[in-house]
């Protein structure tokens, strides 16, 4: 699995296809990094990696949205064989997806991730592919890459509160430590490299729709502040590096983005909802549910980071959905297509959550050729679907009580993380 000397250097793992794997590819390691010691006897090898113990590891969920965004949306690069890119948080729910479309487009892909909030399951079915190559590992430790790398994507960071407030110093690293090491790693590869922003820098904004021009409303010290300020450094790091270094950058600022792969217990709205209805409990609802959201299909959003990296803009860009409603309409839409007989329940509205949060996409329509495709009840049904099967896979004994978004679900023996947010560790 390792070299010779396992401190020192990582070899790159080709999932099962380790005879396609040049000797000129690999990670080293600072022999420095303190991570370098703890994580030397980790494996690097998807099959073998326990990926935290996430829940099973097959996933026979079938999603055709990538082609059929790409009927609606016609773009096409001409990847030359050899064109390779790298993705962090390949194992993530938006990252997995990035992984399928670059595939899709005949690209050579490397996926990193250190399973924080990850799933092996995601990546599970791409063992075999030649053309994917895993690398298990936490992007804030320095490392440097030996081989050809044309792209770099930065989408490894925790992304809903629960799992932020859970890790909030590996949030504020991500922005920071990991942007630095990426862009270090572009600057002397000469790659281009994109990174994934967030609605979250507007806060909880004072003009709607919000423009890429807007600074924001941001609370600095707040519980989001960790993920915020990530985010807005992150850019500020990005941009400098443009400036002062000439790097090849691209900024994409993502809104609420929804689909399969999203975790039932992740604490964002969708999957909060959809849970509660299905396993037939009250909707909880934060304040009087008049607090809006745009939701964006996950293939419609990929389609535009992948658009976004192949553009000449190396200014923010915003993705997302542009069809504004309420959280109150959204939990009865909700429940419609669940057929679910639960009620709607109201509770107080979390510190800094934002009022209101609606996209201008005018930029990405006129750079890009860019709008969502999928109409938003046809994306429901489809995640409502991916969910229904992560719930019929699920042991049905014994039930935990997820007191964060006020869900039961099953658990299995397994499933770590869902031990680790209900003991609160």
């Amino acid at each position: 699995m390792y070299q010779t000397n396992p401190r020192t250097e990582l070899l790159l793992k080709v999932t099962t296809n380790r005879n396609t794997m040049e000797n000129k590819d690999r990670i080293n390691i600072r022999k420095n990094s303190p991570r370098a010691n703890k994580n030397q006897d980790k494996p690097s090898d998807l099959e073998q990696t326990p990926a935290g113990s996430h829940a099973s590891t097959q996933n026979n969920f079938q999603d055709n949205s990538i082609k059929e965004t790409l009927k609606k949306m016609p773009f096409t690069v001409n990847a030359h064989p050899k064109k390779r890119v790298l993705i962090t948080g390949a194992a993530g729910f938006l990252g997995s997806h990035l992984v399928d479309r670059f595939l899709a487009a005949g690209f050579q892909v490397i996926g990193m991730d250190n399973f924080s909030t990850g799933s092996v399951k995601n990546i599970s079915r791409l063992k075999d592919n030649k053309n994917f190559r895993f690398i298990h590992w936490d992007v804030t430790t320095p490392f440097s890459f030996k081989g050809q790398l044309d792209y770099i994507l930065h989408f490894a960071c925790p992304a809903s509160p629960i799992d932020y407030n859970r890790l909030p110093i590996e949030t504020l690293k991500s922005g920071s430590m990991a942007a630095f090491n990426l862009l270090e790693l572009a600057k002397n590869h000469h790659a281009r490299i994109l990174f994934a922003s967030t609605s979250e820098i507007y806060g909880d904004p004072l003009e709607s729709p919000q423009k890429e021009q807007y600074w924001g409303h941001v609370n600095p010290i707040g519980p989001r502040s960790v993920y915020d300020e990530s985010k807005r450094f992150q850019e500020s790091l990005t941009m400098t590096y443009h400036q002062c270094y000439q790097v090849e950058t691209r900024i994409v600022r993502i809104f609420n983005t929804y689909g399969p792969r999203m975790r039932l217990n992740d604490g964002r709205v969708l999957p909060a909802l959809a849970a509660q209805a299905l396993l037939g409990k009250d909707l909880q609802v934060f304040g009087n549910g008049m607090q809006t959201r745009c939701f964006c299909y996950v293939s419609d959003l990929v389609e535009g980071v992948f658009r976004a990296l192949h553009s000449d803009c190396s200014s923010p860009i915003n993705l997302g959905s542009t069809q504004e409603m309420t959280i109150l309409d959204f939990a009865r839409l909700i429940l419609k297509l669940t057929g679910s007989d639960s009620k709607i329940c109201f509770s107080s509205l979390p510190e800094d959550d934002p009022r209101k949060r609606c996209p201008d996409t005018s930029k990405a329509r006129q750079l890009l050729d860019w709008r969502p495709v999928t109409a938003l009840e046809e994306g429901l049904r489809k995640t409502l679907a991916y969910f229904r099967t992560e719930l019929s896979s699920m042991s049905l004994q014994p039930v935990v009580d997820l007191k964060q978004n006020g869900l039961l679900i099953p658990q299995k023996s397994e499933n770590a993380m869902v031990r680790r947010l209900v003991s609160g560790s």
